[in-house]
């Protein structure tokens, strides 16, 4: 990854847990941001959530992506781009396989 990439990666991911934390007016579930990927030309920037309880993922996302003009505002506010990446929200899969793999070995454990 170069040196801009990582910089701008590290940039958003200070900026944009921040600003859902204050502006997202959804308290039926937890949103956690787990990471972001920018495409090698900046022009798209995936954000990755985890949903708590994932029965209200659906309902999380709509609510995500009515903020989303105000979070690409946000983030032009705070970096000086010629121009900003276009923000979509996704459920962070692996994340989940993760959290359910811990979760096996837990129970492994315990039965021991």
């Amino acid at each position: 990854m170069s040196f801009r990439k990582e910089k701008l990666a590290s940039l958003l991911s200070r900026i944009i847990p921040e600003f859902i934390f204050s502006h997202l007016r959804y308290e039926d579930a937890r949103v956690t941001v787990t990471r972001i990927d920018l495409s090698s030309n900046f022009q798209k920037a995936v954000i990755f959530v985890t949903i708590d309880p994932k029965d209200k993922s659906e309902e999380a996302l709509n609510e995500l992506k009515k903020i989303l003009s105000s979070l690409r505002k946000e983030v032009g506010k705070n970096l000086s781009m010629k121009f900003l990446p276009m923000f979509e929200f996704e459920i962070d899969a692996e994340e989940e396989h993760r959290m359910h793999i811990e979760a096996l070995i837990e129970k492994i454990k315990k039965e021991k």
